[in-house]
């Protein structure tokens, strides 16, 4: 009797790894701001980095996926201001554990791999500080923050490499929670919020398939 020596596909294909995360950050001018010039009350810009573990199912031969990341966000953003002829610098860094959840559809993942996703993201803060750099020195300003959830979309690219998969990922995300008033954003005594708008990341990775 013969017997089939080929292994069954699983139905189920199943990969972990590690991704490396560059790019932007912005947050637009606020609602109400005050008539004369304040901190970050012409908007804020900056960048970012970071990096992290996640986990990807896919079924369908590839076509639909699911990604789960546990990633740590280094956000630094800087505003500028002028009062009495003199510029001011305020700005803050954060540090956010970020957990995205993806939902995302592409073609089979037998060679390279194209892919669209989108989903939430939660972001839990781990730290914050802010600073008003000057003529003559920085000062320190009170910087807060909070747990938030972003919504994101993400365009990715995955190409087997040996017993390894490399993928690329253009990430682009939107806080849901960041409030428009400018008295929301920053107050003498809370200090600043120290959170952005939306932010692009570039991601590097690399994934090991444990099932497939």
């Amino acid at each position: 009797m013969a017997v089939d020596s080929d292994p069954k596909e699983h139905p189920v294909h199943v990969s972990v790894g590690a991704k490396l995360g560059v790019g932007g950050n912005y947050l637009a001018a606020p609602d109400n701001k005050p008539i004369i010039a304040a901190p970050f009350d012409d908007g804020v810009g900056g960048w970012g980095l970071g990096g992290g573990i996640f986990g990807e199912a896919r079924f369908l031969d590839g076509h639909l996926g699911a990604e789960l990341g546990f990633i740590f966000d280094s956000s630094n953003n800087l505003s500028k201001y002028t009062l009495n002829g003199t510029d001011f610098n305020p700005g803050w860094s954060a540090l956010d554990m970020r957990m995205p959840v993806l939902v995302n559809a592409g073609t089979s993942d037998e060679s390279l791999r194209l892919a669209i996703g989108t989903g939430p993201e939660f972001a839990f803060p781990l730290s914050a500080s802010g600073n008003v750099s000057g003529p003559n020195e920085d000062v320190e300003i009170p910087a807060r923050t909070q747990t938030h959830v972003n919504w994101l979309i993400n365009l990715g690219l995955a190409a087997p490499l040996g017993p390894v998969k490399l993928s690329f990922d253009i990430r682009f995300a939107y806080n849901l929670g960041m409030p428009s008033n400018y008295a929301d954003r920053y107050t003498l005594t809370t200090g600043v919020l120290a959170q952005h708008q939306m932010d692009l990341r570039l991601l590097f990775g690399v994934a090991y398939d444990v099932l497939k």
